[in-house]
Parts: structure tokens; C-alpha cells; sequence
């Protein structure tokens, strides 16, 4: 990370979107919640890191989910993000020929591996 740069930490994360999914400012349509959520990076962060993304977000909230999963804890529901007219990363994949499915315990090897750097990465 950059010299300067501020990380959106774990607990501000949480607490903004529990904030904006239950009864919050953002309840109701993915275009509020998205906005809020991209208003509390910037103040958690200081404005010191890029805009918060649409992709960034769902990125880490599908990956919290899997983490506090494992742990038995449901996290709060957030408004259905809009569906795009754009290829999904499984769909390029497909097309450029990539193999077949990975097999339970690929994916189990995969998924443990990605867990250990996610967890190093946000501490």
C-alpha cells in the first residue's frame, strides 16, 4: 500500500453496511446503498484511496459473507444490484476456451488458498 493511503478497515466496513441495509439511508434500491456505502469509504478512508466500485464492493461483501459463513453468521441482506447487459467473467472464460469445472477438492484447495491471503490482506 502507498504511503498515506487508508484502508477501509474490517469494523467500518461492517458498520456501514449494517447501517445502510437496515433502515439506513440506503434501504430499498442498490442505487442508495451503493452510494452510501461509497460516501462512508470515502470518510473511513479519507478520501485517500480510489472511489469505492460497484465491483470492489460486491467483491467484499460476497467475500465477507463466504468468511462469516464459515462461522455460522448471516450477513444483512443489501438491495438486488441491478443485472447488466455485460458478459460475465465465466462467460469471456468460456468463450476464450478455458478448461472444465474444477473438482470438489480443486475448489476446496482453490477457495483455503484464497481465504489464508484474503485474511493476511485485511489483517
Amino acid at each position: 500500500m502507498a504511503k498515506g493511503k487508508l484502508v477501509w478497515r474490517k469494523e467500518d466496513f461492517l458498520k456501514a453496511w449494517a447501517l445502510n441495509t437496515s433502515g439506513g439511508t440506503a434501504k430499498g434500491t442498490w442505487g442508495k446503498f451503493f452510494e452510501a456505502m461509497s460516501e462512508a469509504h470515502a470518510k473511513d478512508t479519507k478520501g485517500t484511496q480510489a472511489p469505492l466500485t460497484a465491483g470492489i464492493l460486491c467483491a467484499r461483501m460476497e467475500r465477507t459473507r463466504s468468511l462469516l459463513a464459515m462461522e455460522g453468521i448471516k450477513c444483512p441482506d443489501t438491495p438486488e444490484r441491478p443485472k447488466t447487459m455485460n458478459k460475465t467473467t465465466a462467460d469471456i472464460a468460456k468463450e476464450l476456451g478455458f478448461g472444465t469445472k474444477m473438482s470438489a477438492a480443486e475448489r476446496k484447495k482453490f477457495n483455503s488458498s484464497l481465504d489464508k491471503a484474503y485474511k493476511e490482506l485485511i489483517g
